[in-house]
């Protein structure tokens, strides 16, 4: 996939902390995948996460959709989750050496975020071409609470880049929304207020 990212020129990346580790990265959305998974994977999921995804995918949003995607997810192969002899993830160290290994160009591929996570809100962004100033919001409180941001517009040209079925495009938005819904309830128990900017 991220072969397929650097031929049509879509950058990517993650981002670690600068907290001690061991096994983790300090990466919520990586760390906590089996979590998020299970998440997704609850039977109650569809209907708690609908609001959500209607939010995030606007009339791109079927149910149905979800519902096939899901059942996918079941399949999901157990190699991804495979453990060392000291029972730690593999995958979690290897994802961010892959982006840093296959990373390029004047921006780093894994930015390393300093302080605690404080996050109280959940930017959905549909305007193009713009994105939330995760810092300034942070600076301008205080460094007291932090806001996550989702740049949804950039998740929709990059399925028109990568697909050029109407169905594929589809089904990628719904799964990218429907990770990003799961990893805010597990990384802040459901708690999380979710602002939508501009229209899907």
């Amino acid at each position: 996939m991220l072969g397929r990212y650097k031929k049509l020129g879509l950058g990517f990346g993650g981002h670690i902390d600068d907290h001690q580790h061991h096994e983790n990265t300090g990466c919520g959305a990586i760390d906590k995948i089996p979590e998020i998974f299970e998440k997704m994977l609850d039977p109650e999921f569809a209907d708690s996460a609908e609001p959500f995804l209607k939010a995030m995918l606007g009339t791109d949003y079927n149910m149905r959709t979800v519902l096939a995607l899901l059942l996918k997810a079941r399949t999901i192969r157990p190699e991804y989750f495979e453990k060392n002899a000291s029972g730690e993830y593999k995958y979690k160290k290897k994802i961010i050496d892959t982006l840093t290994r296959n990373g390029g160009g004047k921006k780093k591929t894994v930015e390393k975020l300093v302080g605690d996570h404080r996050e109280v809100a959940l930017i959905v962004n549909h305007e193009k071409g713009k994105t939330f100033d995760r810092d300034r919001f942070s600076k301008d409180n205080d460094d007291e609470i932090q806001a996550f941001n989702y740049d949804f517009w950039r998740s929709r040209h990059v399925a028109r880049k990568l697909y050029s079925s109407g169905k594929e495009r589809k089904e990628f938005l719904s799964m990218r929304a429907m990770l990003a819904v799961a990893t805010t309830m597990v990384l802040t128990n459901d708690s999380l207020k979710v602002i939508v900017r501009g229209t899907p």
